[in-house]
């Protein structure tokens, strides 16, 4: 890193310490960080380059909506897509340790929990098209079961499936939502040092 990038990442380091980011903070850190995570963890390096470009022709993500839809959205083992390959928890968990490990940052399982909820936000919405126009997918948010959070890709229709890209674990919702597929634009907020999840009808999280 250079001088400028030092003292940017300190800023970050602050943040993280005491809690105080939002998603816009992390938008701000995946832009720093990008060119640092290119070729050494790929699944960081995803939602680095989402934001820089939220239309995107190739990623890891599209190849997943291509595979799905090339496969009809054949299963296999009862469940799974065939051609589909998401994010592993375990995988992204090991990409950030490794990722804070070199910059010489702290991480704990909260930090790791927030971080990923607002990168889950600002995914929120990306839209994908290969580059020959014929697959179309977006990510969406949706409430999984045993309180999870899913990052899920879809065609955007009206029948159109929705399969799970990559989940989060131990989510506390608000009871009063029923919803189960959010489709109105969330934002991430940070109340009482609590970091929440909501969108135009209220609180999700």
């Amino acid at each position: 890193m250079d001088i400028k990038e030092k003292i940017m990442l300190r800023h970050y380091e602050e943040l993280f310490d005491k809690f105080l980011f939002d998603e816009y903070d992390i938008l701000g850190f995946l832009m720093l960080i990008r060119r640092f995570v290119r070729d050494k963890y790929n699944s960081i390096v995803e939602f680095a380059d989402l934001i820089a470009h939220r239309k995107r022709d190739r990623g890891k993500v599209m190849e997943s909506i291509s595979a799905a839809i090339e496969n009809n959205y054949e299963t296999y083992n009862g469940k799974k897509i065939k051609g589909y390959n998401g994010i592993d928890e375990r995988q992204w968990a090991a990409e950030w340790e490794g990722l804070f490990n070199d910059l010489e940052l702290k991480m704990n399982s909260r930090l790791l929990k927030e971080i990923t909820i607002c990168i889950f936000s600002l995914a929120q919405g990306s839209e994908y098209e290969d580059k020959a126009g014929k697959h179309h997918g977006y990510l969406m948010l949706a409430k999984g079961r045993n309180n999870t959070l899913g990052l899920c890709t879809s065609e955007g229709k009206g029948d159109s499936l929705y399969i799970c890209f990559s989940l989060l674990n131990n989510i506390e919702y608000n009871e009063k939502r029923t919803d189960f597929i959010y489709k109105n634009p969330v934002e991430t907020v940070r109340i009482e040092g609590k970091l929440r999840l909501k969108d135009g009808m209220g609180y999700i999280i």
